[in-house]
């Protein structure tokens, strides 16, 4: 199901600096991707989200740009 995907164990876990910037760490790939979680900090106006994706070595050469919900 899309929607609710089947997760395995945390590989990586990666905290933002002051102004939000981070960088992608590099782990192993895997035929189904990786499952992002972006949560913010208690007590902000935005909605946590996730998303599929794919790290690899070069994840961190140029920007991402991450948009969350903000909730009503």
């Amino acid at each position: 199901d899309p929607a609710s995907p089947r997760l395995g164990a945390i590989v990586a876990t990666v905290t933002t600096d002051a102004n939000g910037r981070f960088v992608t760490p590099v782990v192993g790939s895997t035929s189904m991707g990786h499952v992002l979680t972006f949560t913010p900090p208690s007590g902000v106006p935005y909605a946590a989200m996730w998303t599929r994706t794919q790290f690899w070595s070069n994840s961190a050469a140029t920007p991402w740009w991450v948009m969350l919900p903000r909730v009503p």
